[in-house]
């Protein structure tokens, strides 16, 4: 039996399996790789150790969608709306008002089913000395911010322009 091709191949034809496999594309992406990592190593780049190892390329790294988002845009954003709310807004005293946005939150948290909630907020998780961010983990901030759309609609003044701008920012976070 005469078999011819690669030797993963050969040693699947000579087990009787029919194999169809076209490894051209993989050979045609091999080499603009090495093409590029010639041309990258001319110029003076450094090449990561982990892109050494033969077959890794930068293709072989998954995206971690929940760290591609940035969230210092979101600790600022969302402890500036709470901020707004407690001491600006809602009319009572501030541990009053805290507790109403905080039923409002834990409301549309079930309303939305959301996955990863606070368990609670105090005022001290979105107010410091220079200016107000919110604190908590990365998938807290992520979930909170669909939240804090139907919270500000909720208790925004829609007559005024900064309110809607705020809104927009919102939605669009």
């Amino acid at each position: 039996m005469e078999v011819s091709g690669p030797l993963e191949l050969q040693n699947f034809r000579a087990l009787g399996f029919r194999v169809f496999w076209n490894f051209r594309a993989l050979l045609r992406t091999l080499e603009l790789q090495k093409k590029a990592s010639i041309e990258c190593t001319s110029k003076g780049f450094k090449r990561s150790l982990l892109l050494q190892i033969e077959g890794v390329s930068i293709l072989s790294f998954y995206p971690d969608w929940m760290h591609c988002k940035s969230l210092g845009l979101g600790k600022h954003l969302l402890g500036s709306c709470l901020y707004v709310l407690v001491h600006y807004i809602l009319p009572g005293e501030l541990d009053v008002n805290l507790g109403l946005i905080w039923a409002d939150i834990e409301h549309f948290y079930a309303e939305l089913n959301s996955s990863d909630r606070y368990g609670l907020m105090r005022q001290t998780m979105f107010t410091t000395k220079s200016q107000p961010k919110l604190k908590g983990k990365a998938a807290e901030i992520k979930c909170l911010g669909p939240v804090m759309v139907k919270v500000w609609q909720k208790h925004m003044n829609p007559n005024l322009k900064v309110h809607q701008k705020i809104l927009v920012v919102l939605q669009g976070s």
